[in-house]
């Protein structure tokens, strides 16, 4: 455990957002909802909203019959959700397995957590500017604190920021795919409620807080 006094022993996190995100090259014209629904991977006759960026290529969608937002770029597909219990892995790796030729360079996850009931106590380490010297006309507008971690062919990356709106811990989980088989890339997607229980697991025993939900 890191020692910072008494901080985030009463910590409870609560995860707020979450996705994955492949980089690659996405043939936009083929990866769209009609695509997807007739590959079985989202449901049949949804209503589907679609917002485009006339200054960019690519587009988003999103669905109340969906607890998922999808983004997609030519460089890359994202999946989104604020639902604790939706699996973005799972949709990432049914698209992966059906584009098996497209050249892929990584995979993220993202686990973003709000930590609930924190004391001024439990913030001083954050806080403390002591050892700071800046002009008198710059204030601090937020700190940050950030380690990375390997474990196999996946590094965990930890930021922690604390702001005026609270304190927030993203866990990113990176694998490179850059020269690899489709395999490694559908492994690492599939490992998504596994690497989200072990970023909770990790995050505990760094600061002994009371739990993530």
């Amino acid at each position: 455990m890191i020692d910072h006094g008494l901080w985030f022993i009463n910590m409870r996190l609560k995860l707020i957002r979450s996705n994955c995100i492949c980089l690659g090259s996405f043939n936009i014209y083929i990866v769209q909802p009609k695509w997807l629904a007739d590959q079985g991977i989202i449901p049949r006759s949804i209503e589907v909203a679609i917002e485009a960026n006339l200054e960019e290529p690519g587009f988003r969608f999103s669905s109340p019959a969906l607890s998922s937002r999808w983004m997609l770029h030519p460089s890359r597909l994202a999946i989104e959700t604020d639902d604790p219990r939706e699996d973005c892995g799972a949709f990432m790796g049914k698209v992966l397995e059906r584009l098996p030729y497209t050249p892929l360079i990584a995979l993220g996850k993202n686990f973003d957590y709000l930590a609930e009931e924190t004391s001024p106590d439990e913030l001083k380490w954050f806080e403390d500017d002591s050892s700071l010297s800046l002009p008198r006309s710059f204030k601090r507008k937020a700190s940050s604190r950030g380690w990375s971690f390997q474990k196999g062919s996946h590094l965990f990356n930890l930021n922690v920021v604390r702001d005026d709106k609270g304190t927030w811990f993203r866990m990113n989980i990176h694998t490179e795919l850059r020269g690899r088989e489709i395999e490694s890339a559908l492994e690492s997607a599939n490992l998504f409620k596994k690497h989200r229980t072990a970023s909770k697991g990790l995050m505990n025993r760094m600061f002994g807080s009371g739990g993530a939900e």
